[in-house]
């Protein structure tokens, strides 16, 4: 037998039964009782970890009724509102707990009630899930609110199938770990095969052909030999430079970077400033041209100019003010 202690008073005897064997949703008063228990059980545990216990059953009991419920941080943070009150009320001095007490009569009606669970929009996520008894289930939760007649008698079907999900993806997790742990000469099977056997395997290797066998991919060197001067490397480099817009200083230093990884000395070629300022200064003279030669090919019949202010940075690294003309034009139209 349970032995009772002075705090009991209110709540009555202590409940050994699960909660999650109730063929009912359970009342404050059952909830309780099954905390004294938990406590006269486990004394060093905190009154928190005891109702995290009583949450879970919860869970489980209400998930067989088939009725949304609250996270769980909320469940536990009501249960633990419903232990204040029990507890504020046990320090009523015993020669006063005989006389009348509002406080005292308004939580004796608040044990008789439902233990509610119920997530704020519970009827619309019944509703919206299109179970085919949502209805039955929302008129037993409407019920054990009330009169408290109805009974569970069967599970809830979509409960029962997403335990079984929940039961196989535990089984196939563990399943993996078991299998990761094994080591690797039991995972993979090794047979001896004697002199016999291994001469008359070679055999018959030697004798099969493979026809229709998959073309092997031509093997690219991973060098390549290049013949080319520095002014040469500087002369086809310009046009880039200046589309990317690298100074005279990049381009000749990305120009000696590329001579000196090739194996060559510095000292022995022409790399300056000048040779690569002459060398854009040439190829855009040539660029001009080629413009200027297509532009009369196309001898166009219509002129449009454009014009506007910019500002150019000169070879002194001073900013100047100058005009920018473009003229273009089309044959027809």
């Amino acid at each position: 037998m349970v032995r009772r202690s002075n705090k009991d008073w209110i709540v009555g005897t202590y409940s050994d039964k699960s909660l999650t064997d109730m063929s009912k949703l359970p009342t404050n008063r059952e909830v309780l009782s099954r905390y004294l228990f938990y406590r006269n059980e486990f004394k060093s545990e905190t009154t928190r970890e005891l109702f995290k216990v009583i949450t879970s059953e919860l869970e489980y009991l209400w998930g067989k009724a088939g009725i949304p419920i609250k996270e769980n941080r909320e469940i536990v943070d009501q249960l633990m509102r419903l232990f204040q009150q029990w507890y504020s009320l046990n320090k009523i001095k015993v020669s006063l707990r005989s006389k009348p007490n509002t406080r005292l009569d308004s939580f004796k009606r608040q044990l008789e009630t439902l233990c509610d669970l119920s997530a704020i929009d519970a009827y619309r996520q019944m509703r919206s899930s299109r179970r085919k008894n949502w209805r039955e289930d929302w008129a037993f939760y409407e019920d054990q609110r009330g009169p408290r007649k109805g009974y569970m008698t069967n599970v809830d079907q979509e409960f029962v199938r997403k335990e079984q999900q929940i039961i196989s993806k535990r089984l196939r997790q563990e399943n993996r770990i078991e299998k990761s742990r094994q080591p690797v000469e039991t995972q993979v099977p090794v047979t001896l095969e004697t002199d016999n056997e291994m001469s008359d395997k070679e055999n018959q290797d030697d004798d099969f052909q493979l026809f229709n066998s998959a073309k092997k991919r031509k093997l690219r060197s991973s060098t390549i030999e290049l013949a080319v001067s520095p002014a040469t490397l500087i002369k086809d480099s310009v046009q880039v430079a200046d589309r990317c817009g690298l100074s005279i200083n990049s381009q000749l230093l990305l120009t000696s970077q590329i001579v000196t990884s090739s194996g060559g000395n510095l000292a022995d070629f022409s790399l300056s400033r000048t040779s690569v300022w002459r060398s854009r200064l040439a190829i855009r003279k040539q660029i001009s041209e080629k413009i200027k030669t297509e532009w009369l090919r196309t001898n166009p019949k219509h002129l449009i100019v454009h014009w506007d202010t910019k500002i150019f940075n000169s070879s002194l690294n001073k900013n100047k003010e100058r005009i920018a003309v473009i003229l273009s034009g089309c044959s027809s139209g």
